[in-house]
């Protein structure tokens, strides 16, 4: 995979389902097709650049799994990206600093990093994160932003989120249930 072929989301799925995944995200999301997958070679995850906002495609998986559950079956979670770049810690620091200039002064953040198919670290890649966030108070509990960071073997795309922009299956499933 070419380090320089930009994405904008990370979608996850049970093992060996990445291609249900791409025909389930190809008929929730048809406003924002066509959908370019990049090979990640990674068991139960797709990455891609859709035709539109993934924030946008995340807030409308989030709505059919709470009102149509049934729908939603190979989607676990969605996860817009906003910037990628090529698995280095120089790149991250970059990118992160250009993630600094979507934040609000004053505001929380909490670093949701996964990497797969590196080696690097996870403290690595936390700490140069986390060392271009100045002005910021790092929160664990219910942040302002959450700085997702998805390491792909070459490649890493990274976002600054607000609450309820990565879609999450099982949340979005039970928050519409009726059960208590």
């Amino acid at each position: 995979m070419n380090s320089e072929e930009p994405f904008n989301f990370v979608a996850t799925t049970y093992r060996n389902l990445e291609n249900e995944l791409k025909h389930e995200l190809e008929i929730l999301l048809p406003e924002f097709l066509p959908i370019s997958y990049l090979d990640v070679s990674v068991t139960g995850i797709v990455a891609g650049k859709l035709y539109g906002d993934p924030i946008q495609a995340s807030k409308i998986l989030w709505n059919t799994a709470y009102h149509e559950p049934w729908r939603v079956k190979r989607t676990l979670r969605f996860i817009p990206i906003k910037y990628s770049c090529a698995s280095t810690i120089k790149n991250m620091e970059i990118v992160a600093g250009k993630l600094l200039s979507d934040i609000p002064l004053g505001s929380t953040y909490k670093i949701e990093a996964e990497l797969r198919r590196t080696k690097l670290t996870w403290g690595e890649v936390i700490n140069a994160v986390a060392q271009q966030m100045a002005g910021l108070k790092a929160k664990m509990k219910d942040p302002d932003y959450l700085i997702q960071v998805q390491v792909l073997g070459e490649i890493c795309g990274m976002s600054a989120l607000r609450a309820g922009e990565v879609f999450r299956a099982l949340q979005a499933k039970l928050a519409g249930s009726e059960f208590p």
